[in-house]
């Protein structure tokens, strides 16, 4: 999940820590300023190798030649002043485009296949007790019988719950793991392309979780490249690079140098893919997105796919 600090607490320490954090940028005009939240670490390699090979290719198109990047932690009220002076943050990445459209005036979204339309593919840490139950699970008469855990304000849940399937909120995203290690819950969903290092972290903790390797999910979810109306040549620059990028293969390679094992699950995992819609995007992204992932899929994939109906 795109860990955005939503709940974080409105503290003066991390008032006092962000403008600190953004008067070192302000001081670099050269310097394209890029927000990466709390994005995962993978996510995070991968987001600083697509704008430094954007500004690389793209070096005369803008004042910008490289970037710096900010990881500070800021609740949404801030990100949101931010994005809206434009002058701190000129570019930041979200999966919640469609609403940062509405509520952040003047922000323009760049939506290209990033990530190879993988990011809304979620693989689910179990409990080992449960592994082999979850794992049977192979329609959808079984799959309502799942309690899923989530954090409250992720926007992963109104997918879930669209199709009338059971969810736990946590308040944070810290305390999910505890509360599954407890059976507060059956299963955490997480991208495929951050679940190994979700658990690397908490296998310490709670020797117990495991992978279920036999239960997917999957619902479109676009990552977005979020640029501050401050940036209007950036726009332009950003999406003709990108699209060329896209079309000349280098958007594939960038994915494959970050996520190439995540791949393996088509090849080394059979199982129950269960295909979700996002009401959070429009029918006619929904539509592309689910088509499009679906055509991404290597041919002989041992999954069997389970389109899930709105309940």
């Amino acid at each position: 999940m795109l860990r955005y600090s939503c709940s974080l607490k409105n503290s003066v320490l991390t008032t006092v820590s962000l403008l600190l954090a953004f008067s070192t940028q302000a001081n670099s005009p050269d310097e394209l300023k890029v927000w990466l939240g709390e994005l995962s670490p993978s996510l995070q390699q991968y987001s600083r190798s697509l704008i430094d090979t954007v500004l690389q290719r793209s070096k005369a198109s803008t004042p910008f030649a490289k970037a710096h990047y900010s990881t500070r932690k800021m609740n949404t009220e801030r990100w949101r002043m931010e994005a809206l002076k434009g002058e701190r943050m000129h570019l930041f990445f979200s999966a919640d485009g469609e609403h940062i459209k509405l509520a952040f005036p003047g922000v323009k979204n760049i939506v290209q296949p990033f990530l190879n339309y993988r990011l809304g593919l979620r693989k689910c840490i179990v409990h080992r007790t449960k592994k082999n139950k979850l794992d049977s699970v192979s329609d959808l008469q079984g799959l309502k019988q799942v309690r899923i855990g989530q954090v409250h304000y992720w926007p992963d849940i109104a997918p879930y719950q669209q199709h009338g399937l059971s969810v736990t909120a946590a308040d944070t995203y810290e305390s999910m793991f505890s509360m599954l290690d407890r059976g507060r819950f059956d299963c955490l969903p997480l991208s495929v392309l951050e679940i190994d290092g979700a658990l690397k972290e908490q296998i310490i903790l709670y020797p117990e979780l495991t992978l279920s390797e036999k239960l997917y999910f999957f619902y479109p979810l676009p990552y977005y490249i979020g640029i501050t109306k401050s940036q209007p040549d950036l726009l332009t620059r950003f999406e003709l690079e990108l699209a060329t990028m896209a079309k000349d293969g280098s958007l594939s390679a960038l994915y494959a140098d970050v996520f190439a094992p995540t791949e393996e699950i088509f090849t080394n995992s059979s199982g129950s893919l269960f295909i979700l819609t996002n009401p959070n995007l429009s029918p006619q992204m929904n539509a592309l997105f689910t088509k499009n992932f679906l055509l991404s899929l290597p041919r002989g994939h041992q999954l069997s796919i389970v389109h899930v109906d709105k309940r």
